[in-house]
């Protein structure tokens, strides 16, 4: 077994909680996005999370889209998402923040929550998911 991903207050381990207060309202506050994101994001479509974490999230659109990538900078997070929701419709990668390993216009959709607030070159972040997303995709 991987070891565990850097805990922070914007990574949360479902499995690894204890139930209080604040880390249920926590909770509910990270995987509203996700359930938003189900509105927005067509039904079948290929995504691509960027920033992904240990994963719940990326998994939590599993039945949702034909196919769902996360990627992460983070080498323990990626080991520990891919042991615990990687799937045939669900994978897992580790990037270097700086160019998504990916085709232009290859995805439907590109999710990412939490992330640009830590990126140095946001412009660049930005840049490369306009670069992987469809024409006509959601972003």
């Amino acid at each position: 077994m991987s070891k565990s991903p850097i805990k922070t207050a914007e990574r949360i381990f479902p499995e690894h909680f204890v139930q209080t207060k604040h880390t249920y309202l926590l909770s509910l506050k990270l995987l509203f996005a996700y359930e938003f994101v189900k509105q927005i994001v067509p039904k079948n479509s290929i995504v691509l999370e960027v920033g992904c974490g240990p994963g719940y999230g990326t998994h939590c659109l599993l039945n949702h889209v034909k196919h769902i990538t996360g990627l992460d900078i983070d080498e323990n997070a990626v080991q520990y998402a891919s042991e615990k929701y990687g799937s045939e419709k669900c994978n897992f990668q580790i990037y270097d923040g700086l160019r998504i390993p990916y085709d232009d216009n290859m995805y439907d959709a590109v999710i990412s929550f939490q992330v640009i607030e830590h990126v140095q070159d946001d412009k660049n972040f930005l840049a490369e998911i306009c670069r992987i997303v469809k024409t006509d995709g959601v972003c």
